[in-house]
């Protein structure tokens, strides 16, 4: 991977998965670009990085990319939207525990991709995010070391 490139690879990943994919410092911006209606099947993985080089005698040495990452949800399966009124454990059986597992999995192979180290820390379920009230799972501590 090119230095400073973590969002074109994350991009490429996303769409590689089919995915849709949204580059966002914060929650307002990711509001704003994802009020378009997520349809069955489809994911939406939300992103946004700060960079911590690391320089020794002029030259960039390591590069440390912290940030969080969203995997999302609209529907399940069987084509249930996700609703206000569902219960927690109705949530994690229809979309979030699988949200978690596949966020898990991203990151992971994120970090091959890029030949980097990857550590996500906390990954938490995070239902009814933004206006259209989408599932998703966030790791809101992740960082790749290139």
């Amino acid at each position: 991977m090119e230095q400073f490139d973590i969002i074109n690879e994350l991009r490429t990943y996303a769409t590689e998965q089919g995915w849709k994919f949204i580059y966002a410092l914060d929650d307002f911006e990711a509001n704003e670009v994802i009020m378009q209606d997520l349809g069955l099947n489809e994911h939406v993985l939300v992103a946004g990085f700060n960079y911590t080089p690391t320089i020794k005698n002029r030259r960039i040495t390591s590069i440390n990319y912290s940030g969080l990452m969203s995997l999302g949800r609209k529907f399940d399966a069987d084509g249930q939207a996700a609703m206000l009124d569902e219960t927690q454990e109705q949530k994690h059986d229809r979309r979030l525990k699988e949200l978690v597992q596949m966020l898990s999995v991203c990151i992971a192979e994120m970090g091959c991709r890029g030949n980097m180290t990857a550590d996500s820390g906390l990954i938490q379920p995070d239902p009814d995010k933004f206006d259209e009230n989408i599932d998703f799972a966030t790791a809101n501590t992740v960082s790749f070391i290139q």
